[in-house]
């Protein structure tokens, strides 16, 4: 008989810091339709409220679902709104390929480089 395996649920954690007119958001984890998100949209538009930019740095999210992306782009969109950018840092290859196939990696610009990610907002 097959042995079942279940991957606990783990959820993300949010950690940010202010560099400039930028808050740098680190999103660690899983990102994952339920909780994450309500987590996820409060913590992003309490940062917009603030007139700054976000740059999410992406380094230790382990795996994104459809959900996790669509709060990225909410908060995206959320940013454009008040005027502001949201941008990637240091996506992981599971998430780069995830904006690849749904074409949205036209709509999120993401770097490897905090330094150069911080240089291209306004």
């Amino acid at each position: 008989m097959p042995i079942a395996y279940t991957v606990p649920y783990m959820p993300i954690t949010i950690y940010s810091r202010p560099a400039g007119n930028v808050e740098v958001v680190s999103v660690i984890g899983r990102f994952t339709v339920g909780a994450d998100q309500h987590e996820f949209r409060l913590r992003t538009r309490e940062i917009l409220s603030r007139n700054v930019h976000l740059l999410l740095d992406l380094a230790e999210l382990s795996f994104s679902d459809s959900a996790g992306l669509g709060e990225i782009v909410a908060a995206h969109t959320a940013a454009a709104t008040a005027s502001r950018q949201l941008k990637l840092l240091n996506p992981q290859r599971q998430f780069q390929v995830l904006l690849r196939v749904t074409r949205l990696n036209n709509l999120l610009e993401s770097f490897d480089s905090e330094t150069d990610a911080l240089a291209t907002y306004n």
